[in-house]
């Protein structure tokens, strides 16, 4: 059943059709390969029919139980009584243990959505939404606060382009964040970085580069106080790093070789020493899609450390059997060391016909604390992860980890889940809540959307051109 929340977001979702996903278009000043917003929008809005996260999530979270009571433990005690009554999903306080989501709601979109990034776009202090799409599109989407709405706030368009990664942040220390994208076709690649100037949208910078690319963050590497541009070149097998100026521009630094075809990477302080590292997943894959010359290598991930210096090291850690896809660091043992989790992902290029990791496995690799990982054992899902994010769902302090993936084998497909799984501590992953979400699902992010101070998640489905948010529900 739909909270009165779900049903304002449903709501609002039902305005980016009627609005076109436009809200007041941005007006771009950029040269040659953007445009201003066309207005082309989505047409409908949809809400799935999964069945209720809510009670699903509580059964699960109480350690496997499989009760089925659709609440979880929880509640004071005293002297070994229960003074109050047990929390239970939708009652409005969250709780320790307590995993609790609702059916996802959808919008149509006006393209097939490929990235997400979350951040604050309207100087309100929540993050808001960035959706590329396919077609040149930078999808603008404003969370209303105390609402439970997200709203359309307009479009950064370049037609004849395609939107792969997307991120938001500050590059120039003016306490307004840009928008970053990179923006290609079959013959060209750049970053466009775009600022906000009222109501509008003005490109502020555009960084060419030679190859296309899969990933991008900004990081302040050398501790100067000005963010540097992290991204990668895929078909180059390189890590580039361009150096911040402080005023929005950036300049090429590092271009460091880590392995065949990089492609998500996340950069966290490994070993304590307060300099960034930059963990990177790497394909292993050589040759064009489906040709018979084209092969896989088991994948890899590549830890790369020392970029603020002249010749930053490379240390490849073996991911398993399918190619890496997306890289999640999350302290799955809870000594205070980040571990490693190789989404290692769907299907891959190797032949003829496309071999799909199905069922599913992914691996995750314990860190040693000093920017090592140990050997990969594998955890399992109906198929391999799209994405994931390691994000405290229930406020005690420990993530869980939260993954898109299909919901079954290549062919005979039910559709997208959404896996929420609880880290009991102990190097692995507890049962996870499931949640049904969409077609063919591509990215996610996590937002709050119903100001809970619980993440709710927003889901890229390329194969259905829709939106998901799902919210929490405690």
């Amino acid at each position: 059943m739909m909270t009165p929340q779900g049903l304002r977001l449903a709501a609002s979702l039902l305005l980016i059709a009627s609005a076109g996903c436009t809200g007041e278009t941005p007006q771009s000043t950029a040269s040659e390969g953007d445009a201003s917003s066309t207005g082309a929008g989505s047409d409908s809005m949809s809400s799935t029919s999964a069945a209720s996260a809510s009670a699903s999530a509580s059964a699960s979270a109480t350690s496997g139980s499989g009760s089925g009571e659709g609440t979880s433990s929880g509640g004071d005690t005293s002297g070994g009584e229960t003074t109050g009554a047990a929390p239970a999903c939708g009652d409005g306080t969250p709780a320790i243990g307590e995993l609790c989501y609702q059916p996802p709601v959808s919008a149509n979109l006006p393209a097939q959505p490929l990235f997400l990034a979350a951040g604050d776009l309207n100087d309100d202090g929540r993050d808001d939404l960035v959706v590329g799409t396919t077609a040149g599109q930078r999808l603008l989407f404003q969370v209303e606060a105390g609402s439970g709405s997200i709203l359309p706030a307009g479009t950064i368009d370049a037609p004849g382009w395609r939107i792969g990664a997307v991120a938001i942040g500050d590059v120039d220390g003016d306490g307004v964040n840009e928008v970053l994208a990179s923006v290609n076709t079959n013959y060209e690649t750049k970053i466009e970085i775009h600022t906000r100037l009222g109501d509008t949208y003005d490109l502020l910078t555009t960084i060419p580069l030679d190859a296309p690319l899969i990933d991008l963050a900004l990081a302040d590497l050398n501790g100067d106080g000005d963010v540097d541009l992290i991204t990668n070149a895929w078909s180059d097998g390189l890590l580039l790093v361009f150096k911040g100026d402080g005023d929005g521009g950036f300049a090429p630094w590092q271009e460091v070789a880590v392995g065949q075809r990089p492609r998500g990477f996340e950069i966290a302080d490994l070993d304590g020493d307060g300099a960034l590292e930059v963990v990177v997943a790497l394909e292993s894959c050589q040759g064009a899609w489906l040709s018979p010359e084209s092969s896989c290598d088991p994948s890899a991930s590549a830890v790369v450390r020392g970029l603020e210096a002249e010749a930053p090291e490379v240390a490849v850690v073996p991911a398993g059997p399918y190619y890496n896809n997306r890289i999640v660091l999350a302290d799955l043992d809870q000594d205070a060391t980040l571990d490693l989790l190789a989404l290692t992902s769907d299907c891959y290029v190797a032949g003829v016909d496309p071999y799909c990791n199905s069922p599913g496995a992914f691996a995750l690799q314990i860190g040693d604390g000093d920017g090592g990982f140990g050997p990969a054992s594998l955890a399992m899902l109906p198929r391999g992860p799209q994405d994931g994010l390691a994000r405290d769902l229930d406020g005690d302090g420990v993530p869980e980890l939260a993954l898109i993936h299909q919901g079954g084998p290549y062919g005979d497909d039910p559709g997208g889940r959404l896996s929420l799984f609880p880290l009991p501590g102990d190097g692995g992953l507890g049962e996870p809540v499931v949640v049904e979400v969409g077609v063919g699902l591509q990215s996610m992010a996590s937002l709050d959307v119903n100001a809970d101070g619980v993440p709710d998640f927003a889901i890229a489905d390329s194969g259905a051109n829709k939106l998901h948010i799902v919210l929490s529900d405690p």
